[in-house]
């Protein structure tokens, strides 16, 4: 006995995808439009080697959640080579909030950072 396809019942599904908001240094300071279940990934130039770290600083809240904390990716098998971090958000609930990350060494208190990234972001 074999599987009747007239079995199966086939229905056209419509995804509403979300969409993947890409941000760099060069949008630190702008304001981002992004809709409930969008990505928010931010890439940021850095060299870990030097113990300069990139940080999130401003507040915890419901609108973004982290999905990625950092992922290194080196320009090269060099060691000590730079390259770019990748940071993941998710955008969970209607409303604005900042988004700003610093690029300072942990252990340094009282030094202002090297850089700072910033990006107010709508949620709608």
């Amino acid at each position: 006995m074999g599987i009747s396809w007239t079995t199966f019942l086939w229905r056209p599904v419509s995804f509403d995808l979300m969409d993947v908001v890409s941000l760099r240094e060069r949008d630190s300071g702008k304001k981002f439009k992004v809709r409930i279940g969008d990505a928010i990934e931010v890439r940021l130039r850095t060299n870990p080697t030097t113990g300069f770290r990139w940080e999130r600083t401003s507040e915890v809240c419901p609108i973004l959640e982290v999905s990625m904390v950092g992922d290194f990716r080196p320009d090269s098998n060099a060691i000590g080579s730079g390259g770019v971090i990748l940071m993941s958000f998710m955008a969970r609930n209607i409303g604005q909030t900042t988004l700003r990350l610093i690029e300072r060494r942990p252990w340094e208190e009282g030094i202002p950072p090297i850089n700072v990234f910033q990006v107010e972001l709508q949620v709608d």
